[in-house]
């Protein structure tokens, strides 16, 4: 075959918080064989990634020819369509476009809560693998989960970031956490670990302290001030289309129970957790979602009794000067305060 290259895959490069801009992934360019000079087009393709072409292996190929992808086991994909399917212009068999619909963070996987709900409400759900899959993005609730929908039930801020790390869409959210004092660094790093991200994942924390943590990032120019409302009734969502429900069962994807948090720092929303689990077998039970929560929590009369929720005290615990980040032995003594 003639001017036969092969192309492997980078990390993605995030460009901003936007639905619509989706990441750009680097291309890798190998000439394996070649007979004369070649000019490559395609060295740099938004959108593409071999998680779409059902193979186990990590590289494409590309033939200037026929302009097709295909993998080595033979599977023959036109390229155009995927990157079609891949910006929103045509979506895959049964795929929920993601600039319409504003879930599947950044055109990753869809948490397995979000396609619960999609399924009870009768609507088309993506391929399995229709999208790679990210540690977060594809497990946390998507930032299209109301949250207000909890009512007056008050959540500690280290529930939200362990149990809501995608909302950081949402402007309270960043706001709330600026004020008890957290900066970019420490609060992805929590995030980072809790959800057992890769060394590789681990390096988009600069860009994402750079980009998706926005609100938390124009919050800097602001004086931090007492943030004493606990509940999320009052937020206001980046979107006011398409807010989902969610399953409560489904907002501890992707974090094990030992890392849930403890202490001052394990609220109403811990407990409920905390007993879902201990009766995974009751109905009820696995059919709570958050429009549910607060009825639940005043049936199961479940209280607060390790003291009033103290933001500023939970973030000095984590990332002090100094201080051990100490939540069940997960957490390293760090020093690492973003003072940018």
């Amino acid at each position: 075959m003639d001017n036969f290259f092969l192309f492997t895959l980078d990390r993605p490069i995030y460009h901003g918080t936007d639905f619509n801009h989706p990441p750009t992934y680097n291309l890798v360019e190998k000439p394996l064989v070649s007979k004369g000079p070649k000019q490559i087009t395609m060295s740099q393709i938004n959108c593409t990634n071999n998680d779409l072409v059902p193979s186990s292996t990590p590289h494409l190929s590309y033939t200037e020819s026929s302009h097709e992808v295909e993998t080595f086991q033979g599977s023959v994909f036109d390229i155009e369509d995927i990157l079609a399917r891949l910006d929103g212009r045509k979506p895959a068999d049964g795929l929920v476009n993601p600039t319409e619909l504003t879930v599947g963070i950044n055109n990753h996987r869809l948490p397995i809560g979000v396609r619960r709900i999609l399924r009870g409400n009768a609507a088309s759900l993506p391929p399995d693998l229709a999208l790679p899959y990210h540690p977060v993005f594809s497990t946390a609730p998507s930032p299209n989960v109301d949250l207000r929908l909890m009512g007056d039930v008050e959540i500690t801020s280290i529930e939200m970031i362990v149990f809501f790390s995608n909302h950081y869409r949402w402007k309270d959210w960043g706001l709330r956490l600026w004020n008890a004092g957290w900066t970019f660094s420490p609060l992805v790093r929590l995030i980072f670990e809790v959800r057992k991200c890769s060394d590789e994942i681990k390096n988009m924390q600069s860009v994402l302290s750079k980009t998706t943590f926005k609100h938390l990032g124009d919050a800097r120019g602001n004086p931090r001030s007492p943030y004493t409302t606990y509940t999320c009734k009052q937020w206001t969502p980046p979107n006011a289309t398409n807010l989902i429900d969610y399953y409560v069962r489904d907002i501890a994807v992707g974090v094990s129970r030992e890392d849930f948090p403890t202490g001052k720092d394990a609220g109403l929303l811990t407990q409920t957790l905390q007993h879902l689990f201990d009766h995974q077998h009751d109905p009820e039970v696995m059919e709570l979602k958050l429009s549910g929560l607060e009825q639940f929590i005043h049936k199961m009369k479940f209280t607060k009794t390790d003291g009033e929720i103290d933001d500023k005290a939970s973030c000095l615990s984590r990332h002090g000067c100094g201080g051990m980040m100490a939540m069940n032995g997960v957490w390293r003594t760090q020093c690492y305060l973003n003072t940018r």
